[in-house]
């Protein structure tokens, strides 16, 4: 089940459309180097993903077949980047952290990953992912890892150290890349399952309570 209330999904996405804001601005400073790092830019994914969501709630009501899969592509290839940029970061690098860590590092890591995933669970309705959109859904973190490799090539500058070529090879970074992917892929799987069995769960409660509802009747 989910909550079908316009106003209270609408005002939830603006919410996290204002944190995206908030820490893109704050974390950025004005330098143009952050947008290399893949949490800005699975941030920037999520506002404008929301953005979108929040406009198809208002103006579509009633949305046809291909707008729903739209939107299951678009919800699902944001929903895994930014839950990695999430996972990867609180559990991997934030211990390798000694300061710290400033409240839009916590906006961006923390608060629009979980709300993001949390606007999912509450306000989307389930049935809609499928298990071969996880090959659509990884696209963005792999068009991601070729960029940067191939601009690092020019500039020297790797965001994370475990893509850095000119520290630990291309070999190295081939194996993390690699598990990387099954990270994602696995988490993929996740999503997908938890959606279709949140969906049967939905069904079976409609069609129970359409038969407690219908049992007076039929006794009368």
């Amino acid at each position: 089940m989910y909550i079908r209330n316009t106003a209270l999904s609408a005002l939830f996405k603006l919410m996290i459309i204002g944190f995206v804001a908030y820490g893109l601005v704050s974390g950025l400073g004005g330098s143009a180097a952050g947008l290399r790092y893949f949490t800005i830019q699975s941030n920037i994914l999520v506002g404008l993903v929301t953005l979108y969501l929040l406009v198809e709630l208002i103006w579509f009501r009633r949305p046809d077949g291909t707008t729903q899969r739209v939107s299951a592509y678009l919800r699902g290839l944001t929903m895994l980047s930014v839950s990695v940029t999430g996972i990867v970061f609180n559990v991997i690098l934030a211990p390798l952290i000694d300061e710290p860590l400033g409240f839009s590092s916590v906006v961006l890591h923390t608060i629009v990953p979980a709300g993001f995933v949390l606007d999912w669970l509450l306000f989307a309705r389930k049935g809609s992912f499928r298990f071969p959109d996880i090959a659509v859904w990884v696209v963005p973190a792999l068009a991601y890892l070729v960029i940067t490799l191939t601009v690092a090539t020019w500039d020297g500058f790797y965001p994370y150290p475990f893509m850095d070529a000119a520290e630990i090879g291309y070999g190295m970074v081939t194996v993390n890349a690699l598990i990387l992917l099954v990270g994602f892929s696995v988490l993929g799987v996740v999503y997908v399952a938890v959606d279709k069995l949140l969906a049967r769960r939905a069904t079976a409660s409609v069609a129970a309570g359409a038969g407690t509802a219908a049992a007076p009747r039929a006794r009368g």
